[in-house]
């Protein structure tokens, strides 16, 4: 399960993605986006790519609070499940985005797992996402997202069971074009990655708390457990 991501060159964006009005404000590095946080996603406004700010994990409808993005775990969809249930169906057929990331981190099993961060050799990763809206309690309305995983493959170089959805190049177009919706081609689109192993480092696990987020969160650290 992918909790924890950065994303900290925002100075890069605009041109990886061809933003139409660059980076509004509020847009910052992040060395660690945590669950219920408000973070960058890319979505498509009359066929041109536009970031927004949106909160990270699905709110259920009449939720009091976000506390239940951690009670369900809602920041991640399995791309397996995303039909699955209707309030889910409806955002993988209209309302996809992109998740913009350096990098993210997994943690092996248990509480004192080791963590590692992954990332590409260079460049900004395009996560597979999707959005609804949440009604709070106050009568206004929160947009919030969560990516898609996929079964592992050898771009992972460590034996984890999942991975996020990391778009092909040629399918970032089509999967932010919300007249897409049929099951067969946005299926097609959550495939496994393709290109070569990721990079990974292992790292402090001060990153699991949502408190830390500082470019010391993605330098390699000795371990202390080597089984």
């Amino acid at each position: 399960m992918i909790e924890h991501y950065a994303m900290y060159s925002t100075g890069d964006i605009t041109d990886r993605f061809t933003l139409k009005n660059g980076l509004p404000k509020g847009v910052k590095p992040r060395f660690n986006i945590s669950p219920t946080q408000v973070a960058p996603v890319i979505l498509s406004q009359n066929s041109l790519a536009e970031l927004q700010l949106m909160s990270y994990g699905l709110v259920p409808d009449g939720a009091k609070d976000a506390n239940s993005v951690f009670r369900y775990k809602t920041f991640n969809v399995r791309s397996d499940k995303a039909f699955s249930k209707l309030v889910w169906e409806a955002a993988i057929k209209h309302q996809r985005c992109i998740i913009p990331m350096n990098g993210f981190y997994m943690q092996r099993s248990g509480k004192d797992g080791d963590v590692y961060y992954f990332s590409p050799s260079q460049d900004i990763m395009a996560v597979a996402g999707m959005y609804t809206s949440w009604a709070k309690s106050d009568g206004s309305e929160q947009r919030c997202f969560a990516l898609l995983t996929i079964e592992a493959n050898t771009a992972m170089p460590l034996p984890f069971a999942k991975m996020p959805v990391l778009l092909h190049p040629d399918d970032e177009g089509a999967w932010l074009d919300d007249s897409v919706t049929e099951f067969g081609p946005i299926i097609k689109m959550m495939r496994p990655f393709e290109g070569n192993a990721l990079h990974y480092s292992h790292v402090s696990g001060e990153v699991m708390s949502a408190k830390n987020d500082s470019s010391a969160l993605i330098e390699r650290v000795q371990r202390t457990n080597p089984n």
